[in-house]
């Protein structure tokens, strides 16, 4: 058994308090690194398990692929951050406004 707490299947809780925000701030600690890694795959798992009922769901998706691409070396470019800043706040504002996903 591990003392360390449940992960959270929020993605606003991500990552989680007193870990590296970064990949490459994991990478760097190899005390961290596999506990990050576990606990990121464990929510990714959970994000897999079901689909989205809800568009703020969806958002919180798409916010979590976002912020992944951001810490990416790809992201780095100026223009590149506004687009995702623009994106997520986009996503933020939309996604208050909750209504079910029609069935597929």
């Amino acid at each position: 058994m591990t003392d360390e707490p449940p992960i959270s299947t929020s993605i606003a809780e991500w990552p989680p308090k007193g870990r590296p925000t970064s990949a490459g701030a994991a990478a760097r600690s190899p005390r961290i690194r596999p506990s990050l890694r576990r606990r990121q795959e464990e929510l990714e798992q959970s994000l897999l398990d079901a689909p989205s009922a809800t568009w703020p769901e969806a958002a919180e998706k798409a916010r979590y692929l976002i912020t992944l691409f951001a810490e990416t070396l790809g992201a780095q470019d100026r223009r590149r951050q506004k687009l995702i800043a623009s994106a997520l706040d986009d996503l933020d504002r939309l996604s208050r406004t909750a209504v079910a996903l029609p069935d597929a």
